[in-house]
């Protein structure tokens, strides 16, 4: 039995986030000049949160399609096709679906409205949980960790502990940095958004365009959750 088509979209974006973590801890290594030296840390709290957070976006891309359809049958076209017993004659293409602009702006203005700030919330909360929990105790801190170093944390046991979690001060910094992410995302998703409900017409494609333009969204993050 095959994969379902969520989880497949789930694992593609895993994939791409791994992608983006490790361009954006390879720009970063270069900027200082540094060696690389991937912190599997990062790259683990990254392919986490696109396991956890893309899931619910497929549902809603979804929703989004069922209930504000991009494309309806050409009428007229569809009427002069048809045959006079009802069928379509042979050989006959089937008429191609007409752009719905209204439905679109309609699924634009949502997505760029209810479905940015859940998902800029849910990025700051989740990532800021996140990297709280797995910060190493001040005995287990190295200031500089190898890639073997950071991955033995990973593997440790006690890598995440949600007791390390400080919720009051974690909405505080995520409630700062709200406004300069949904900025930031405004200056790509929306362009994003059109391309994906005009030109291409299902919620697969729509994600894996979404995906790989998360590339330069997740370098952008990446380099973003580091400082």
């Amino acid at each position: 039995m095959g994969l379902s088509v969520i989880a497949k979209v789930t694992i593609q974006a895993a994939v791409i986030s791994a992608f983006s973590s490790i361009l954006a801890q390879t720009i970063t290594a270069s900027q200082s000049g540094q060696k690389l030296v991937l912190n599997y840390v990062t790259l683990f709290q990254f392919i986490l949160f696109a396991l956890l957070n893309t899931p619910p976006n497929f549902l809603w891309q979804s929703w989004l399609e069922d209930t504000f359809p991009s494309h309806h049958p050409n009428a007229q076209e569809t009427d002069t096709a048809v045959s006079k017993n009802g069928a379509m004659p042979k050989g006959k293409a089937t008429p191609k679906p007409q752009l719905n602009i209204r439905n679109t702006i309609i699924k634009l203005c949502l997505d760029q409205t209810v479905g940015a700030v859940v998902n800029t919330l849910l990025f700051s909360l989740t990532m800021g949980a996140l990297k709280a929990s797995m910060t190493p105790l001040p005995h287990e801190a190295v200031s500089a960790p190898s890639a073997a170093q950071s991955l033995a944390f990973l593997r440790s046991g006690h890598a995440v502990d949600a007791q390390r979690v400080a919720w009051a001060p974690l909405w505080e910094a995520a409630c700062a940095e709200f406004w300069p992410i949904l900025a930031a995302g405004w200056r790509l998703w929306p362009l994003v958004s059109v391309v994906n409900y005009s030109l291409v017409e299902s919620v697969e494609g729509r994600n894996l365009l979404g995906n790989l333009a998360s590339v330069g969204w997740g370098v952008y993050i990446n380099l973003l959750a580091a400082e």
